[in-house]
């Protein structure tokens, strides 16, 4: 793919996405960096606005990544990514059937429309215009993605509801865009108090002070983790990777966690969340 010529032979400009995967080698960020130059320099920017995604490893890389791709790629940060979704399924439980449902191409997904009757109504008002969709968002028309913002945000020409539906074509109005509402079904949910929590975390690998990081957003105060692992490293990057978490007090303990002996003495049952982290280059995946 970095071949000006291969790229000729795919015929570029009449595709209507590009998605640039990060190879399998010693440095894969900059190799989809070259890639995306190749893609660049043939010149079809100029043609059509293009959509290009392309999957970046290292962090690290993303600021000279943005600099090549300017406004024509989206860069997603794969390792980043799947780090949040793991802190965020491991306290939720059911949530990777969710995440599951709105990314595969089975039942509902998550579709743009531009509305032009709604054109002037609040966001709120558009969140009650559908039946059997759910508004979750706007697009505005200069490309700007906002996920539920303020309910007093007014549609303008141009602007895309983000809804989840079942497909493109039933994300229909209501007849009535102003539905009449039963406030006596309403009920309040009294406040939950937040509690502090236990979290065991079994093996190290360089996505592991991310999952830590996010989870320092949402627990209670005075909660608990809990990093078991040989690796000769995870203690040294642990103690800078979480010099700004205060919720969370952190411990460190050396030790395989393929040893029952070990996974006894833990109690592991007294945790309210395990996390299971495949452990670096130090083994194979199998192990």
């Amino acid at each position: 793919p970095i071949d000006l010529h291969d790229l000729d032979i795919v015929s570029l400009p009449s595709a209507k996405s590009i998605i640039v995967l990060s190879p399998v080698c010693e440095n894969p960020d900059a190799d989809v960096i070259r890639i995306i130059l190749a893609i660049l320099n043939k010149g079809i920017q100029h043609l059509r606005p293009l959509h290009i995604v392309a999957e970046l490893r290292n962090p690290h890389n993303q600021e000279i990544a943005h600099l090549v791709g300017k406004e024509y790629v989206e860069f997603v940060l794969v390792g980043d990514l799947i780090a949040r979704i793991v802190a965020q399924t491991c306290r939720q439980s059911g949530l990777s059937v969710v995440y599951r449902e709105l990314l595969d191409f089975g039942g509902d997904e998550i579709y743009f429309k531009e509305e032009p009757a709604l054109v002037g109504k609040t966001f709120g008002e558009a969140l009650l215009a559908y039946e059997s969709s759910a508004v979750i968002g706007l697009c505005s028309a200069s490309g700007q993605v906002s996920l539920n913002p303020p309910i007093e945000r007014k549609m303008e020409p141009g602007d895309q509801i983000i809804a989840i539906s079942e497909d493109d074509d039933t994300i229909l109005l209501n007849e009535k865009l102003e539905p009449v509402i039963d406030e006596r079904a309403i009920n309040f949910a009294s406040g939950i108090i937040p509690k502090s929590e236990r979290i065991l975390v079994l093996g190290w690998n360089k996505s592991s002070a991310v999952v830590i990081n996010e989870l320092g957003n949402y627990v209670a105060h005075g909660s608990e983790i809990m990093i078991v692992s040989d690796d000769s490293q995870a203690e040294t990057e642990l103690s800078s990777c979480c010099a700004k978490i205060d919720t969370l007090m952190v411990n460190f303990r050396s030790g395989d966690i393929t040893d029952r002996a070990l996974l006894d003495e833990l109690q592991v049952g007294t945790y309210h969340y395990v996390i299971v982290l495949a452990c670096g280059n130090s083994t194979s995946p199998q192990d």
